[in-house]
């Protein structure tokens, strides 16, 4: 079977709980070859074989992958125009970057990351030509800092923030449609509104940094000496308030295990009360396409009786999106990731010799399954000149050998459905396959109430045919979501970084 388009699965790396910290190790002897096999291997599918922000999966992207060969880096500790330090490239790829599909690496061995660092150095001519520009120091925040947000109000009409970042902070300022990046891409201004999407960090000092340093290749100018040490701190605490912290209760951090309940019976439908005795966890979620209105975390809880595995997952979503029978209609839908090449697990979705399995509902087929909808279902009143071998006006009145999508398997194009999960397998990017129709062993449920989608998944734990997943313990495990009304669609979605099944023995 021919592959299908991808989703362009771009996955984050483990990450530890603990929040990091901005200091960093000795660095060890420079390792550039080290640092040039690593790049290739997790980082060129996005910012190409030559870092020039070009890979495969660069397209998919907003914020775009930055191209290295440039020597242009948003966040620094040094002063605008200058190049970073070898620690601040280290603690970008140690902490990723928040509201971008840029990792943390945290999960790779400390000798690698600065493996890495060394070779990034070598993608740009500035680094041989000049040093790291002045370190610009943070000062200690004030002990009252959460007391200046007032002055701080003041302090960002009186500097003009609003020009770009909109009078409360919303990123829809007058200048907001007319920013570009210095290659003359369009560009958003942050939204202060929405809560830990700092690109340099979230904490009072890295927002203090942003300030000073300002973002290189961006139009966000550094307000060095510009502005006085008082009314920085200020700002600080007032762009603080303008959101709400997310909840840290209960989120599982990347890297973490996704314990699965033991139950006498797994639950196969999505408001069963074992769900609310199975303990949820909150996955947080990342948008390759940044936009508003995004899916930002999924709970996920699991249950097995020992022979089949469940998973529900749900979200907020204010719109049920189920119909595909429009060129602009997009539905909504959810995935499930795991790991055939185990613990080995990459950024992308999968690559050769380390194929991912996916699970993947479809909100039009669930719809299908109440009752399969077509354009005449949809358009009763349409005229038609002719039908050729019909028994009636409707798609299920034809004869199926005329049907030419369904003549050929084409899943789309079946009549009925038995499952509106389909299980595929890849192996890289543009490599999305079905598995065969007769192992196709993955059953669901999805249902939209209240504004909330909760989807259910079921199957045995034992694999059926070569190449389909067996649940283990700790086999790598992650998630995604598809918003039809924000128009989401293959890359553009919300996805997670990599978990790991927990399962109870036997």
């Amino acid at each position: 079977m021919k592959p299908r388009a991808c989703f362009a699965w771009l996955l984050l790396p483990p990450l530890a709980a603990a929040a990091l910290s901005a200091q960093t190790p000795g660095q060890p002897a420079p390792a550039p070859e080290r640092g040039k096999a690593l790049f290739a291997t997790h980082c060129a599918v996005c910012h190409g074989a030559s870092g020039a922000g070009d890979g495969p999966a660069a397209y998919l992207l907003s914020p775009r992958a930055r191209d290295f060969t440039r020597g242009s880096f948003k966040v620094r500790s040094t002063a605008t125009g200058s190049l970073p330090t070898d620690e601040d490239l280290f603690r970008t790829l140690t902490r990723g970057m928040a509201g971008t599909a840029m990792a943390s690496w945290q999960h790779l061995p400390e000798a690698d990351r600065w493996a890495l660092v060394d070779y990034l150095k070598t993608l740009s001519k500035r680094f041989a030509e000049e040093g790291p520009g002045e370190i610009l120091p943070v000062p200690e925040p004030p002990a009252n800092l959460d007391r200046l947000a007032a002055a701080g109000k003041l302090a960002f009409e009186k500097y003009r923030c609003g020009e770009c970042h909109g009078a409360i902070g919303r990123g829809d300022g007058p200048s907001s449609a007319t920013l570009k990046d210095d290659t003359g891409f369009p560009i958003r201004p942050y939204d202060f509104t929405r809560p830990g999407r700092y690109k340099g960090g979230d904490a009072p000092s890295d927002i203090y940094r942003t300030f000073t340093t300002g973002f290189d290749g961006t139009p966000m100018p550094s307000f060095g000496g510009a502005i006085p040490d008082e009314d920085k701190w200020a700002i600080v605490a007032y762009v603080r308030s303008l959101s709400t912290p997310e909840p840290a209760a209960r989120t599982l951090p990347p890297g973490g295990v996704l314990s699965a309940q033991r139950v006498s019976s797994v639950p196969t439908e999505p408001d069963a009360i074992v769900w609310e005795k199975a303990g949820e966890f909150e996955i947080p979620m990342r948008q390759l396409w940044g936009r508003e209105n995004e899916v930002s975390r999924v709970r996920v809880a699991a249950a097995t009786d020992g022979r089949k595995l469940a998973i529900r997952m749900r979200w907020a979503d204010s719109t049920l999106d189920a119909r595909m029978l429009k060129p602009e209609e997009f539905r909504d839908a959810a995935a499930v990731q795991f790991s055939l090449a185990g613990p080995d697990v990459t950024f992308a979705m999968g690559e050769r010799g380390k194929p991912v399995a996916i699970w993947h509902w479809k909100a039009d087929w669930q719809r299908d399954l109440a009752g399969r909808e077509d354009v005449e279902s949809d358009a009763p009143g349409m005229a038609v000149d002719i039908y050729p071998f019909s028994r009636g006006k409707g798609a299920a009145d034809q004869d199926p050998a005329f049907l030419t999508g369904n003549a050929a398997g084409n899943a789309f194009s079946k009549l009925s459905r038995k499952s509106p999960v389909e299980s595929l397998v890849a192996a890289g990017i543009g490599s999305l396959t079905p598995r065969p129709a007769a192992l196709q062993n993955v059953s669901g449920k999805g249902v939209w109430a209240a504004n909330e989608w909760k989807v259910v998944f079921v199957r045995d734990l034992s694999p059926a045919g070569e190449g389909d997943i067996r649940l283990s313990d700790g086999v790598p495990i992650a998630f995604a979501v598809w918003n039809g009304s924000q128009g989401d669609r293959n890359g553009i979605k919300a996805f997670s970084a990599w978990y790991r099944l927990g399962l109870p023995a036997r």
